[in-house]
């Protein structure tokens, strides 16, 4: 019972999602209508997947090109977060450059002890399409006062 209650508390601490950048993939996969899948198309939106309860749900859109998404993306996420110690960025389909500007633009908001990078699934790149990362994290426990 105590095992399973702190890995309940864990899990509250974890964020994990991943920036789209076109909806594509989903469209094939049949996770978005034709009508979102054109409606992001058209407007330039680029939705941003969190994992909650095990399923995947849409946590934001970023809009603009590719480029500023993730720089809307990473400040939102970032801004007022500085419990962190850790970074896995997961990757499906990037290049190193692509890869190296996420990680700068990330350090522009926070510093990172480690950031671990590793290539996404094949669940995930199926899913989400070449271009799309994640950023996952667990957020510190807060500290007791004495």
């Amino acid at each position: 019972e105590e095992i399973r209650e702190a890995l309940d508390a864990y899990r509250e601490r974890v964020f994990s999602n991943f920036l789209v950048p076109d909806t594509a993939a989903l469209y094939c996969n049949g996770k978005v209508s034709g009508t979102v899948h054109r409606l992001c198309t058209t407007m330039h939106l680029h939705p941003v997947l969190a994992m909650s309860k095990n399923r995947l749900k849409l946590w934001c859109m970023e809009s603009g090109n590719m480029h500023r998404a993730v720089r809307q993306y990473i400040k939102k996420l970032f801004q007022h977060s500085r419990q962190i110690d850790t970074l896995f960025l997961t990757y499906a389909g990037c290049s190193v450059k692509q890869v190296d500007e996420i990680v700068e633009t990330v350090e522009k908001y926070i510093h990172f002890d480690q950031i671990i990078l590793q290539k996404a699934s094949a669940t995930v790149s199926s899913n989400c399409g070449a271009g799309a990362f994640g950023l996952m994290f667990v957020r510190k426990e807060k500290q007791q006062e004495p």
